[in-house]
């Protein structure tokens, strides 16, 4: 039983994570690692960080998420813009990975990279509205699938006359 739950901890403590992008041939968006050797191709959308983790945040991890994010961006080729997290497996987070969460926001932002996030569940998007950090990053950098993150991503420099169809 010790073990289980050991081994429980080291799992949350240090979860799968994922850069998502596009593989020829395949519909949908990929983790680029599970494709790079056996399709030649898979690559990001440039200028773009689609970043799955696989696990709540919570004080267990948020130095391992955050530290993995920054190496996530710094391994692209082109400059990253924006930066999408796809909070799937993040049902819930603590007060520990709302702070981060925000340290991350700002510490993008400083490098003129945009913060958003997407499939956001209605929990998730409940936590972040009372923290504050929904009306920090902006509700309009929330996005309830990834195609629309990457149409948001696509328009970012073009003038909205509306929402952005979440």
């Amino acid at each position: 039983m010790s073990l289980s739950v050991i081994d429980l901890f080291a799992r949350m403590a240090r979860p799968h994570d994922a850069v998502l992008g596009e593989v020829p041939g395949l519909p949908g968006l990929h983790d680029i690692e599970d494709w790079e050797e056996d399709w030649e191709g898979a690559k990001t959308i440039p200028g773009l960080v689609i970043y799955r983790y696989d696990a709540p945040l919570c004080f267990a991890n948020v130095e391992n998420f955050k530290r993995r994010v920054l190496e996530a961006i710094e391994a692209e080729a082109t400059p990253v813009e924006w930066f999408v997290l796809n909070t799937e497996a993040i049902v819930e987070v603590d007060i520990t990975a709302i702070d981060t969460l925000a340290e991350l926001q700002s510490e993008l932002a400083a490098r003129g990279i945009t913060f958003t996030m997407a499939r956001v569940k209605q929990d998730l998007y409940r936590q972040l509205k009372q923290s504050g950090l929904l009306q920090k990053m902006g509700s309009e950098h929330v996005y309830f699938t990834l195609h629309t993150a990457i149409a948001g991503f696509e328009a970012r420099d073009r003038p909205s006359s509306s929402d952005n169809a979440k």
